[in-house]
């Protein structure tokens, strides 16, 4: 838990340049009551040079007055960054036609939508903070009306209703603890979903931002919004439920990444930029009947989207897709389970890119503090926190606290453990600030 935090508001992180400290200086800081002790000067605090840094426990004090003189100090080489740390809106759209009962490579015993099904479970109910809102909208979810005149003359439109079930989506919201009744609806809506029917991606993507994300949205003004599509493979229903729903007959896919770019490049400035994550499933790559190949149109729609994989991903998947392309998965489980974390990890900001320090310097994780300040109105705030570093990337025991991203070999990523990341995120009026160069002042528990 924070230690001394009663409301929280907008995150602030304070990553401050500074050359290091003498172990007499150090120790002056470190001695304040606040701190644990340290190796490195001559007090009973650890912010000592480089040596009061090997006591990384993470934690959370009180920022005094002597604390933001040292990290503020003017030798300090500035990098100066504000961040937010927002809460994240994830609108789910998730594909349950006929095709997701079949089996991919590898599982005789399970589903695509077993597998989906059980990964997403996991990924929502375990793996997102309680303040993170969450809607869903499966589609079908329902037999499918065909209309065989839709072959001569697809323009002819149906209710929304004979092609998606949106009765059944879940409104987004906030998940909250365990046992609330967001969770109950999320777990409800993925072991009640009927798989079959045809694929009305388009109706459904534009439906479940329309009337799911975007009045949550207007509900929960500072969340951050994103869609999350995951489908197998061609649309064979068009807008307005225009379609035999067949997999002989795949309609237009252009629709739908067309809106997907509106809604990630909005023209009008009072709509909120909205980035969608994309994964295909086993069966994107091509269709039995008709040879249709899905995925130049995924990686499309997620680079469009605002979140291709690397920089030198290519629509024709040289050297990979924008998007996370399962169509090739030997182990769909495991492969669908990592797609989400990395999409619950880039949607929930706890981790943050620092910038490079002045001069050409390259970050260097022993010279980084880390300030929240809280209830920021007017740019003046509540109160002022450090949050210390850990050494535990495993933040164990739930402590507080920040830690270097093992998996960033730059060493210019600084996360938030989940406990510290679930309280900042609660408050929206939080400010984050980011700079390097000074030794790291070592936090307590």
């Amino acid at each position: 838990m924070l230690k001394h935090f009663t409301s929280l508001g907008l995150l602030g992180l304070l990553i401050l340049g500074c050359s290091s400290k003498s172990g007499t200086e150090g120790g002056a800081v470190g001695g304040n009551s606040a701190y644990n002790p340290g190796v490195g000067g001559t007090g009973n605090g650890g912010a000592a040079g480089s040596a009061g840094s090997t006591s990384l426990i993470g934690g959370i004090s009180d920022l005094t007055q002597s604390i933001s003189d040292a990290i503020n100090n003017s030798a300090c080489a500035g990098a100066d960054a504000e961040l937010e740390v927002n809460p994240a809106l994830l609108e789910f759209i998730v594909d349950v036609s006929g095709s997701m009962a079949d089996h991919p490579i590898g599982s005789a015993d399970q589903t695509k939508w077993d597998i989906t099904k059980t990964a997403l479970t996991d990924a929502i109910l375990n793996g997102l903070p309680d303040t993170t809102g969450v809607g869903m909208l499966l589609f079908p979810n329902m037999n499918t009306v065909v209309n065989h005149n839709h072959e001569q003359n697809p323009v002819i439109a149906l209710p929304i209703e004979t092609c998606v079930n949106v009765a059944a989506a879940v409104p987004v919201a906030p998940l909250g603890p365990t046992g609330s009744e967001q969770r109950t609806k999320v777990k409800a809506a993925l072991e009640n979903a009927l798989v079959a029917g045809g694929t009305p991606t388009d109706d459904a993507f534009e439906y479940a931002y329309g009337m799911g994300l975007m009045p949550g949205k207007s509900k929960y003004t500072y969340y951050a919004p994103f869609m999350v599509l995951i489908t197998d493979g061609q649309p064979t229903i068009q807008l307005t439920c225009a379609g035999t729903g067949s997999t002989q007959n795949p309609v237009d896919w252009h629709p739908i990444t067309e809106f997907i770019q509106k809604i990630f490049s909005p023209t009008d400035p009072a709509v909120p930029v909205t980035k969608t994550f994309i994964v295909g499933s086993p069966g994107s790559d091509a269709q039995s009947t008709t040879g249709a190949d899905g995925r130049p149109w995924l990686s499309m729609a997620a680079r469009l989207g605002g979140t291709p994989r690397s920089s030198d991903c290519n629509d024709d998947g040289q050297p990979e897709y924008c998007h996370f392309d399962m169509s090739q998965s030997t182990n769909f489980a495991a492969d669908l389970s990592d797609a989400l974390k990395a999409i619950i990890k880039a949607a929930i900001p706890c981790s943050v890119k620092i910038p490079a320090p002045s001069g050409g310097l390259t970050p260097d994780p022993a010279k980084i503090n880390v300030v929240y300040k809280q209830n920021v109105v007017n740019d003046v705030a509540e109160k002022q926190y450090l949050i210390g570093q850990t050494a535990d990337p495993t933040c164990a025991g739930n402590i507080d606290g920040w830690y270097i991203d093992p998996a960033d070999s730059t060493k210019s990523t600084i996360v938030l453990c989940p406990t510290t990341c679930k309280a900042v995120q609660t408050d929206k009026y939080a400010k984050l600030y980011v700079r390097q160069g000074c030794a790291t002042i070592v936090g307590i528990q």
